[in-house]
């Protein structure tokens, strides 16, 4: 996949993103064992406070994607992740436990929904960044410490809407700080500088080749021009003698 994030950041992320989605829709499906179904709906630069406004109750996760600076807030809205849960968990009423925080045993069935995110990340990034290898950090359901986060800045906000067994459309929201947009950007910038330069430099190799081999086979004609005229001057005096 040609991506060149640090020219077209948006509709590049969405293509990636869209990739994304449709990886996670075979997993989740077999994960939960209900047909599952999730797609790229919005890909946008925004301010955090902003998101937060319209998204109250939400589970924070914090994943990093090192080497590159920053960090993906991944943003599960809680009936999202209660119907999760609700279906690892063999729960009968979802909107019953809805109402209150994620127990500890369900904090810790909701993670093996975040590392399938986690897993089909780094295989989606790498092709951005071969080195690029995504990590769970936090898990945090009250949310102070990744809000503050949010709130520092803009964001990459990328929305993967989720269909669940023709029953539940929620969008799960991946935010990217703009250290982590920044990075890559400017990587991106630096790579494609150099592979420019590289280009150049070939460019210039193969012109000078030419221009030697121009000078050889100059030189060459002119010895055989010359030979031939030596062969013609002495064909004109046998001929003559004869």
């Amino acid at each position: 996949m040609n991506l060149n994030l640090a020219d077209n950041l948006i509709e590049d992320s969405w293509e990636l993103h869209q990739q994304l989605a449709q990886r996670l829709s075979n997993s989740v499906s077999e994960l939960l064992g209900l047909d599952t179904t999730m797609s790229c709906a919005i890909v946008e630069m925004i301010d955090g406070c902003d998101f937060l406004d319209e998204n109250v109750e939400i589970v924070f996760c914090q994943i990093g994607l090192p080497p590159i600076q920053g960090a993906l807030i991944l943003a599960i809205p809680r009936r999202l992740s209660f119907w999760i849960v609700s279906q690892l968990l063999d729960y009968s009423d979802v909107e019953e436990i809805s109402n209150r925080d994620l127990t500890k045993v369900e904090q810790i069935s909701l993670m093996q929904f975040v590392n399938l995110i986690v897993v089909n990340l780094s295989e989606e990034w790498q092709q951005v960044n071969s080195e690029i290898h995504a990590r769970f950090d936090t898990l945090d359901v009250i949310g102070d410490e990744l809000v503050s986060t949010l709130q520092m800045g803009e964001v990459m906000l990328v929305g993967i809407e989720t269909i669940i067994s023709q029953n539940i459309i929620e969008n799960l929201w991946f935010c990217y700080t703009e250290d982590f947009v920044s990075t890559v950007q400017i990587e991106q910038e630096r790579r494609r500088e150099e592979l420019d330069r590289q280009t150049r430099l070939r460019g210039d190799v193969r012109q000078d080749l030419v221009s030697t081999l121009e000078i050889v086979l100059e030189s060459y004609t002119t010895r055989i021009e010359s030979r031939l005229d030596q062969l013609e001057a002495k064909l004109e005096r046998l001929i003559q003698d004869g």
